[in-house]
């Protein structure tokens, strides 16, 4: 009874802090933007592109990358720099720099830095575009190794264009790539049952967001040790963990809260259960910062510099570490990215 009487009164005294309500109406705010946003923004993320001279090469890769049809939507430009521009005002996700001669250079081994990629610090899908460009641009090269293997490098069989022409091996490739002769692969559930769109790319530093709102209230709740550090009751553990739990558990809850309002997490148990280890966390860190801080200044001085390194460390609008990669290390002192990477 003393306990639950105890907690009450520090619940009461949370309600009368400013910053208490301040932290909870932020993480509504955040998810209403970030609808907003996501509502009026289009389905796909615009991927830019570049072609040196006009050849052969450079109309399969237009043709290749136009007629995508995906995530990704790819806008061709016809001045470098114009495109670098939009790259770095955040028009574009990314961009790509091709050779004229880019199949060319591939069949005679010049494989290596044929493509320029720009990105800027908000840019947070460079490897999987990485990945689109190169599964719609390897089609083409299939084809030409293979057609090349045939007639000059096989020791299989001897090449005899008056038997089958170039054109002859390349209408069979097509014709065995596009049915199921070789081999084919079967879905249990339909892939298209469940598309990624851009609005769920750009509600991804929902999560990012919300917890270190959390982490915010944790912290703040720790600064009531240092009002009165000699107080007989900041002296006891049971006041100390209250102190932290009550403004840490009541953002969690409003974390959670705005989870399932944004209808973006589909498994709201698994997201529960991870805001509930994060939580835990939480309320460890703190307990364990302000046990070794003992300064109430300098505790002041450290929380705004750990917020802001774990926001620049930890992907929730960019990731500093793909710029700089000696940072990677650095970025496991902060615990909203353990929270983010395993939840």
């Amino acid at each position: 009874m003393k306990t639950f009487r105890t907690f009450r009164l520090l619940f009461k005294q949370n309600l009368k802090k400013p910053g208490f309500y301040l932290v909870l109406l932020l993480m509504p705010l955040f998810t209403f933007l970030l609808s907003l946003g996501s509502s009026k923004g289009s389905d796909t993320i615009p991927i830019g592109y570049y072609i040196h001279d006009d050849g052969e090469s450079g109309e399969i890769i237009q043709e290749a990358l136009q007629n995508a049809d995906g995530l990704f939507s790819f806008i061709c430009y016809d001045d470098v720099s114009f495109m670098q521009d939009d790259v770095i005002n955040g028009k574009l996700e990314c961009a790509y720099e091709f050779p004229g001669d880019y199949y060319e250079k591939i069949m005679a081994h010049e494989r290596k830095q044929l493509i320029t990629r720009y990105t800027s610090a908000s840019s947070t899908m460079s490897q999987v575009t990485d990945e689109t460009v190169f599964s719609l641009l390897f089609n083409h090269a299939e084809r030409l190794a293979i057609i090349d293997y045939l007639t000059t490098q096989s020791d299989i069989a001897t090449y005899n264009d008056v038997l089958y022409t170039r054109d002859d091996i390349e209408a069979a490739y097509e014709r065995y790539s596009l049915t199921e002769t070789a081999f084919s692969i079967h879905y249990e559930k339909e892939p298209d049952s469940a598309p990624l769109r851009a609005s769920d790319i750009l509600f991804s530093p929902l999560k990012g967001i919300l917890a270190h709102l959390v982490l915010l209230a944790g912290l703040a709740g720790g600064l009531a040790f240092y009002k009165d550090p000699n107080h007989y009751g900041y002296r006891q553990m049971k006041i100390r963990l209250f102190s932290v739990c009550i403004p840490t558990l009541s953002s969690a809850c409003m974390a959670f809260l705005c989870l399932v309002i944004s209808g973006k997490e589909k498994r709201l148990l698994f997201a529960g259960l991870g805001l509930l280890v994060y939580t835990i966390m939480v309320i460890l860190f703190t307990l364990l910062l302000t046990a070794i801080i003992k300064n109430s200044l300098l505790y002041t001085a450290v929380l705004p510099l750990y917020l802001l390194f774990s926001l620049l460390l930890t992907p929730v609008f960019f990731d500093l570490t793909l710029w700089l990669p000696v940072l990677r290390y650095a970025s496991y002192l902060f615990i909203p990215g353990y929270y983010l990477r395993i939840f």
